[in-house]
């Protein structure tokens, strides 16, 4: 990490989505493997060893686009899954809010899928991971009107 001051966990986290947000528009104009390391350093305020530090290589940044986009769509789901009322209500509403995300961030969403299928086998399993977490939670949704 960042040499000199020591950073929080919270502080390395908040400067990677900073890092993030400020290069999105950035990778879908040009997309991800026309993007430099440079550029995303540029884009975000620092300098290109400084971006090192948060990503020490160019597929880090991809993989946290796509795991903390996956991660804000299975927060929002939980929440409608824990919600009470009818399990029909909650799948409508969990399909709902997933095909408004697509549709509201379909540019995006499709670059990253498309760029994250040319990651290697750990970033993949990571992304599996979650979502296979996303089946368990749709899972658990539907036990629930079986019960």
């Amino acid at each position: 990490m960042p040499k000199g001051i020591p950073l929080t966990e919270s502080e390395i986290d908040r400067r990677r989505h900073e890092i993030f947000h400020s290069s999105v528009a950035l990778i879908l104009k040009q997309g991800f493997a026309g993007t430099s390391m440079q550029e995303i350093a540029r884009s975000a305020g620092v300098g290109k060893s400084t971006l090192y530090d948060y990503f020490p290589i160019k597929d880090h940044v991809l993989l946290f686009m796509f795991e903390e986009e996956l991660d804000l769509l299975q927060a929002q789901e939980e929440g409608i899954a824990a919600q009470a009322g009818p399990v029909e209500e909650k799948l409508i509403r969990i399909l709902e809010a997933q095909l408004e995300y697509l549709h509201k961030n379909k540019n995006f969403f499709s670059e990253l899928s498309l760029q994250v299928m040319q990651l290697g086998p750990a970033a993949k399993a990571r992304i599996m991971k979650k979502r296979y977490a996303y089946q368990d939670l749709l899972r658990g949704v539907l036990e629930q009107g079986v019960l």
